[in-house]
């Protein structure tokens, strides 16, 4: 069964910054001359209309799974390269090396 454990209050506000603060730039960038001669809560209004869909339905997916791809991943290397400790890939490389050389094998030099 996959871990589906949701990220720390604080991950969260990070990963909503993330998403939001972008988002807000580009469409200050966009809508800022065609906005900018009404009053402030009007601007306000128009850039959380767009802002508020935009953050919710494509910013926050993508971040998280994003986040949720990288978590995952940093948990298998570290599952696997802890210090001292060899991974079964490793093990099964040195130890076929080790019996072609108890075998007299020919090794190939790579440089």
């Amino acid at each position: 069964m996959s871990d589906k454990r949701t990220p720390s209050i604080h991950r969260r506000a990070v990963l909503t910054w993330i998403a939001v603060y972008p988002t807000i730039t580009i469409l200050q960038s966009v809508l800022g001359t065609k906005v900018a001669a009404y009053p402030l809560p009007v601007r306000t209004l128009v850039l959380t209309l767009f802002m508020a869909p935009l953050v919710t339905y494509l910013m926050l997916p993508a971040v998280m799974k994003a986040h949720t791809s990288f978590t995952a991943r940093a948990a298998r290397t570290s599952q696997t390269t802890q210090p001292g400790q060899t991974t079964p890939r490793t093990q099964t490389t040195w130890m076929s090396q080790t019996a072609k050389l108890e075998a007299g094998v020919p090794q190939q030099i790579s440089g």
